[in-house]
C-alpha cells in the first residue's frame, strides 16, 4: 500500500515540478544591439509583436513562468527599459528605451533571442505590427534619466583624468593604517556604497583577462609590512591606446583568415531606405550628386549607392560607384554587394573569408560564394541574425539563393529559418520562394508536396515558368514519373531561348533527363555528349525503368570502359544482364561496385564458370536464397555426394536430393532411407549377383529367380524413369 502511493504522489508531483520550471532569460550587449535569450527547454510555437512601449512575446498555449532576475546583471537600460510578465495574459513585455527595434529569431529548437537593435525597423517587418494585426508608428527615442554626481570623497587622490579612476594606492594606504593599533581610520571596504565599484571592476578585470590584457596571479603570502609602489593603480576608464570594453565603435573582429571583419554598422540595409514610395526616396537619395566645381560629392555617392542596393538595383549602385569615383572608403564593399544583390561574379570579393564572423558580413561572404566549399567555417547564427533583419523585398531576393547555399551544406535547419523568416512577413511571398520550398521539399525527400507546389506555376505562364519546368523535371525523377512529351518540347524552346546564357546548362540537363523519363533513351544517350551532367540520372533510369531492349543497346559497351556510374546503379544493370543472360557483361558491370551482394556476385561466377568463386562467397551464409546457388555450385564442381550431404542438412527430402544421393552412387542410403522409386532401384542394384545359385537352389530355381528379379529391377527403373525428369543438358 505504501508504494502505490508512492507511486501515485511521484505521478502527481512530477507534471508539476515541470510546470515549476521557469524560463531563464539572459542578456547581453552587443556592437548596436542589447540581446535577450530566451530558453524554453523545448519546441514551442511563439510569436512577437508591438505594443505601445515595446515588444511583447506570446507563445501558443498556457504560458510559461519567467526567470528575470538575472537580466540586468550585465546591460544598461539604454535599450532594455524594462522587462516583465504581463500578470493578464501571460505574456512576456519588453519595453524598449530608445529609437529601436526587435528582430527575433529561434536560434535553434527550444531558444527564441530577440535583438533590440539601434535605428528604425526594416521596411515591412512584421515585427512591427501588433499580436492583433494592428500598426503602430515607430518607436522614439526616450531620454535616458541619470542620477546625479555625488559630491567627490574626502581622502581619495583626486585626478584630472575626466574618465572615472580609482587608485588602489590610497585604500592599500588607509587599509595600514587602520590595521595599526589605536588607529580610528575607516575602513572603505566596508562601504556598502562600493558594491557598484567592485562588480565594475571584476567585470572589466574578467574581460581583460579573457583578451590577454590582463594577468591573474595569486598573490605570495606577506613576510612583513609591504608597501605598493607609486604606480601601482587601476582605474574603471581606458588607458590610452587600449580598448577591452563592448563599444559601438570597437572593431568587428577578425576572419578566419585574419582580416577585419566589415562591421554591421557598415551593412544596415534597413536605415538605407524606408518604406515611402520607391519614386520620392530615389529623387532624393540621387540629388546632389555633383558639388563644387562639379566634383562628386563623396557623401551623396554613398548615399545615392546604398539607396540603390537597397532596392536590389546591382547593376545600378555599381555603375554609380564606377563612373563617380571619389574618396570613397566603402566603395570595394558596395560594388561586393552589387555582384552578390545581382548573382553577378565578383573578381574581387571584399567579403571573401568572413563567413566566421560575428556580423553581417558572414551573410554577405555566404551569398558571395557560389557553392560554399564542405567544412568551410561559417557563423551560422550571425548570419541568419542579419538575413532576420533585411527589408522584406531583399529577403525574398536573397532567401532562395542562401536556402540552396545551406542545403549545399546540408544544413537543413538553416534552410528552414530562411524559409521562416521570409513567409512571417504578410503579402505574397512570390514564385522565386515557391521554386526555393519545392528545391526544400526534393531535398527533405518529399518529391510529391513539391510537384503540388509547382502546379500553380505550370498553370499560367510568366517569369517563373521556365525555372519551374526545370523543378518540374526534378520531382518527376524523384518519382520515377514519366513526363508528358508537350513540356519536353516546351524545354526545348526554353533551351534554344537561353543558349547563350550562363543558366544554359541547366536547362540542356533538364532536357536530357526529360527525354529519359519518357523512355526516349536514344536521344538521352546522345545528348549525353553535351550534357555529362545528367550522367547519373540518365543511367539510373535506364536501370529502373529502361526495358529490356535498351538495357541491352546501351549497356553492352562495344568498346572503351564503363561510365562511372554509382554503385546501385552498376548493381543494377549486373542483374538485369545476368538474367538476360548475359554473365561475363553483368560481371563488368559489377567489377565497378566496391561491395556487391554476395549472392549477386555468387552468380556473376557461376554464370562465368567459376563455382568456386561461388561457394566463397556466399560461404558462411544461411539465407536461404543461397541454398539453390550452393546447389548449383556443388553440382557445376560434380560433387554429388557434398550436394546430398548439403540438402539432407537443409532438411529438403525431394526428388533433387535423392537424384544427387544416386549421382554419388550411394545406393545402400537409398536403399534404406530413400522414397520410391528410388528405393526399388536401389535395392534392385544391391541385390544378390546375376546368376548365383545357392546350394538349395538348381540351375531352375536359379534361372527362375533371376527373371524375377530382372523383372522387378526393370518395372523399378521404368517407375525412376517415368518420375524423374531427364536433365537439361
Amino acid at each position: 500500500m505504501i508504494g502505490l502511493l508512492r507511486a501515485v504522489c511521484l505521478a502527481i508531483l512530477l507534471p508539476l515540478s515541470a510546470l515549476a520550471q521557469s524560463v531563464a532569460v539572459t542578456t547581453g550587449d552587443h556592437d548596436g544591439f542589447t540581446r535577450l535569450v530566451l530558453d524554453y527547454g523545448s519546441v514551442v510555437d511563439w510569436q512577437v509583436g508591438r505594443t505601445a512601449d515595446g515588444y511583447e512575446v506570446r507563445l501558443t498555449g498556457k504560458g510559461p513562468t519567467y526567470d528575470l532576475t538575472g537580466v540586468y546583471d550585465l546591460i544598461g537600460r539604454g535599450r532594455l527599459a524594462s522587462v516583465w510578465v504581463d500578470p493578464e495574459t501571460g505574456r512576456l513585455r519588453i519595453g524598449v528605451g530608445c529609437g529601436c527595434h526587435a528582430i527575433p529569431f529561434e536560434f535553434r529548437p527550444g531558444i527564441v533571442v530577440v535583438d533590440i537593435r539601434d535605428g528604425p525597423p526594416p521596411r515591412g517587418s512584421s515585427f512591427e505590427i501588433t499580436l492583433e494585426g494592428n500598426s503602430l508608428p515607430e518607436i522614439a527615442t526616450r531620454p535616458v534619466r541619470r542620477p546625479k554626481a555625488r559630491p567627490p570623497q574626502t581622502g581619495l587622490p583626486q585626478t584630472t583624468d575626466p574618465l572615472p579612476a580609482y587608485d588602489w594606492t590610497g585604500l592599500a594606504l588607509r587599509r595600514q593604517t587602520a590595521s595599526k593599533p589605536g588607529s580610528d581610520a575607516r575602513l572603505f571596504t566596508t562601504d556598502p556604497a562600493l558594491q557598484p565599484l567592485r562588480t565594475a571592476l571584476l567585470q572589466q578585470l574578467s574581460r581583460g583577462a579573457a583578451q590577454g590584457v590582463v594577468d591573474m596571479a595569486v598573490p605570495a603570502p606577506a613576510s612583513g609590512p609591504q608597501t605598493l609602489p607609486p604606480t601601482a593603480q587601476m582605474r574603471l576608464g581606458l588607458l590610452p591606446g587600449l580598448r577591452v570594453d563592448a563599444d559601438p565603435d570597437a572593431p568587428a573582429g577578425l576572419s578566419a583568415k585574419g582580416q577585419a571583419c566589415v562591421a554591421d554598422s557598415r551593412l544596415e540595409f534597413g536605415a538605407w531606405g524606408t518604406d515611402r514610395p520607391v519614386a520620392e526616396q530615389l529623387a532624393g537619395a540621387m540629388a546632389g550628386l555633383m558639388g563644387e566645381f562639379d566634383t562628386p560629392d563623396p557623401a551623396a555617392t554613398l548615399r545615392a549607392a546604398r539607396f540603390l542596393l537597397f532596392i536590389g538595383f546591382g547593376a545600378e549602385a555599381r555603375q554609380l560607384l564606377l563612373q563617380m569615383p571619389g574618396n570613397q572608403p566603402d566603395a570595394a564593399i558596395l560594388i561586393s554587394l552589387a555582384h552578390i544583390v545581382d548573382s553577378t561574379p565578383d573578381s574581387d570579393p571584399a567579403f571573401e573569408g568572413m563567413a566566421a564572423c560575428d556580423t553581417a558580413a558572414a551573410l554577405w561572404a555566404i551569398l558571395g560564394e557560389p557553392v560554399p566549399g564542405r567544412g568551410t567555417a561559417i557563423n551560422r547564427a550571425a548570419a541568419l541574425r542579419s538575413f532576420s533583419a533585411l527589408p522584406v523585398h531583399l529577403r525574398r531576393m536573397l532567401g532562395p539563393p542562401l536556402a540552396d547555399r545551406f542545403i549545399a551544406l546540408d544544413d537543413a535547419d538553416a534552410a528552414e529559418t530562411v524559409r521562416n523568416a521570409i513567409l512571417r512577413a504578410p503579402g505574397q511571398s512570390g514564385p522565386e520562394v515557391t521554386l526555393m520550398e519545392t528545391r526544400m521539399d526534393l531535398e527533405a525527400g518529399d518529391p510529391a508536396t513539391a510537384e503540388d507546389r509547382l502546379q500553380p506555376l505550370m498553370e499560367f505562364s510568366g517569369p517563373a515558368t521556365p525555372d519551374a519546368l526545370v523543378a518540374l523535371v526534378a520531382t518527376h525523377y524523384a518519382l520515377r514519373k514519366p513526363i508528358d512529351p508537350t513540356q519536353i518540347t516546351t524545354l526545348e524552346g526554353f533551351l534554344h531561348e537561353r543558349r547563350n546564357n550562363p543558366d544554359a546548362p541547366k536547362f540542356a540537363q533538364a532536357l536530357t533527363v526529360a527525354r529519359a523519363l519518357a523512355g526516349d533513351f536514344e536521344a538521352a544517350f546522345a545528348d549525353l555528349a553535351k550534357t555529362p551532367a545528367a550522367l547519373a540520372e540518365v543511367w539510373t533510369l535506364l536501370a529502373e525503368t529502361g526495358p529490356d531492349s535498351a538495357v541491352l543497346t546501351h549497356a553492352i559497351p562495344q568498346a572503351g570502359p564503363l561510365p562511372e556510374v554509382p554503385a546501385p546503379v552498376a548493381e543494377e544493370l549486373s542483374r538485369r544482364l545476368l538474367d538476360l543472360g548475359f554473365a561475363t557483361q553483368a560481371g563488368h558491370w559489377l567489377a565497378l561496385v566496391p561491395l556487391p551482394q554476395a549472392d549477386l556476385a555468387a552468380r556473376v561466377a557461376l554464370g562465368t564458370g567459376d563455382a568456386r568463386s561461388a561457394l566463397r562467397l556466399i560461404a558462411g551464409s544461411d539465407e536461404p536464397s543461397t541454398m539453390s546457388l550452393r546447389s548449383a555450385a556443388l553440382r557445376q564442381l560434380g560433387d554429388h555426394a557434398a550436394l546430398a550431404r548439403t540438402l539432407a542438412e537443409a532438411g529438403e527430402d525431394d526428388d533433387g536430393r535423392w537424384r544427387a544421393v544416386s549421382e554419388a552412387r550411394d545406393w545402400p542410403q537409398l536403399a534404406a532411407s530413400g522414397p520410391q522409386p528410388w528405393k526399388a532401384a536401389a535395392i534392385a542394384a544391391i541385390g544378390n549377383p546375376a546368376g548365383a545359385v545357392t546350394e538349395e537352389q538348381g540351375p531352375l530355381s536359379a534361372g527362375q529367380a533371376l527373371l524375377a528379379s530382372a523383372e522387378e529391377t526393370r518395372m523399378a527403373v521404368a517407375e525412376l524413369l517415368s518420375l524423374v525428369a531427364q536433365p537439361v543438358r
